[in-house]
């Protein structure tokens, strides 16, 4: 049902009443009449007029003193009766300030009755200020009844609408992570070859992966994809008895322990290297890239030299770093980028690879600048206790 066809329509037009008078002559009025508002004579009042579909429900009249105590004991909400001002309110001349009231009256009677609910038609309270007779009140009450019947359909229209999302939210979750659970069984099941060294894990959409160190490990991380659910793992598989940091190497694995990926360390002094070689399923190496920190004194940027090696020396790596936000571009192109998380307990980082880019190489640059990260950290505070 439209909105219209429940709508009750108000009109309020002040008035002069001029009282019954007598000049001593033959001219003595002994009715009441309505004269117009220029007439500047008598007191004030307000015809009131109700009507629904151009049906007049009811048609009175009042002081505004009298309208302002009727409807004072109305709760109509937030809406609150015009206030009085002066004593002197009925008797008021200026045709501006009775057509204002005038204005204020019906802009309230409007709001009471079309916009605060259904129980303030069902008032008493309000059908005894319009002071309505049997067929007024009972035809309000017969608008009310099509309001509550239009908001049931309205309610019962939003509720279906709401499902309907509910159930598309649903299907799309459910079809994100099918194509997640797909995604994760391909790189699970990724294995380099000796036939094809230079395996690629690429994808059609942007990517997102979290590196996480491990407590009371040595230098172990994971590698977190959507949904909190780990990809990779990076394990360290040597460790040196002087320098926990020197020449170590790391492998990164699926989650089944399956090597794709092995992190040579190469430290000296403030020089960071690190090379990075596939691991084939015979166990050969097969160099695919170096990642190096070049010797610098600066604290705000890191400049990294990323040269790709074997079946990837034709790719060209442009590494930019700053303020813990660093961005490598494959061929002219953005590739991922790289923010570190501050303020942890562990050393992590976002990475955000880019689509159709090799996710499993880009992870092991990643992964080799968060552990130059690590020990460029531990070098400065063994410096700083010293």
């Amino acid at each position: 049902m439209n909105h219209d066809e429940t709508k009750l329509h108000v009109y309020v037009e002040p008035w002069t009443l001029v009282l019954p008078y007598d000049d001593g002559g033959s001219n003595t009025g002994t009715e009441q009449k309505w004269c117009p508002l220029w007439t500047n004579n008598g007191y004030r009042e307000y015809k009131i007029r109700l009507e629904h579909q151009g049906q007049t429900l009811v048609e009175t009249q009042m002081r505004f003193s009298v309208f302002h105590q009727r409807f004072s004991a109305v709760r109509a909400n937030s809406y609150v009766c015009p206030p009085r001002s002066f004593w002197w309110e009925n008797y008021t001349t200026d045709i501006i300030n009775v057509s204002l009231r005038a204005k204020s009256m019906q802009s309230y009677l409007d709001a009471v009755l079309n916009r605060c609910g259904i129980p303030m038609l069902q008032s008493s309270a309000l059908h005894n200020a319009l002071e309505l007779d049997d067929t007024a009140r009972a035809h309000l009450l017969k608008v009310a009844q099509h309001r509550r019947s239009a908001q049931k359909a309205v309610e019962e229209r939003e509720a279906a609408m709401r499902n309907e999302r509910r159930r598309k939210a649903y299907e799309e979750e459910r079809a994100r992570q099918a194509l997640e659970l797909e995604m994760w069984n391909k790189a699970q099941c990724l294995n380099v070859t000796s036939e094809d060294s230079r395996t690629s894990l690429r994808f059609p959409v942007e990517r997102a992966f979290e590196i996480h160190a491990l407590w009371f490990t040595a230098g172990d991380e994971t590698i977190q994809g959507p949904y909190q659910k780990a990809w990779f793992a990076l394990s360290r598989t040597d460790f040196p008895q002087l320098n926990p940091f020197a020449d170590s190497t790391y492998q990164l694995t699926t989650i089944s322990g399956v090597p794709l990926l092995e992190m040579k360390q190469r430290f000296r002094a403030l020089d960071f290297m690190y090379d990075l070689s596939y691991v084939t399923a015979p166990g050969d190496r097969v160099p695919a890239a170096r990642v190096h920190r070049r010797l610098q004194f600066a604290f705000i940027d890191e400049t990294y030299d990323i040269t790709g090696l074997g079946a990837n020396h034709q790719i060209h790596f442009q590494c930019d770093s700053i303020f813990g936000k660093t961005t490598i571009h494959v061929n002219g192109k953005a590739g991922a980028s790289m923010t570190e998380h501050f303020f942890t307990m562990t050393n992590g980082h976002s990475v955000l690879i880019s689509p159709q880019q090799d996710c499993l190489l880009i992870l092991g640059i990643c992964c080799a600048i968060s552990r130059i990260h690590a020990a460029q950290k531990q070098s400065s505070n063994a410096a700083v206790t010293s």
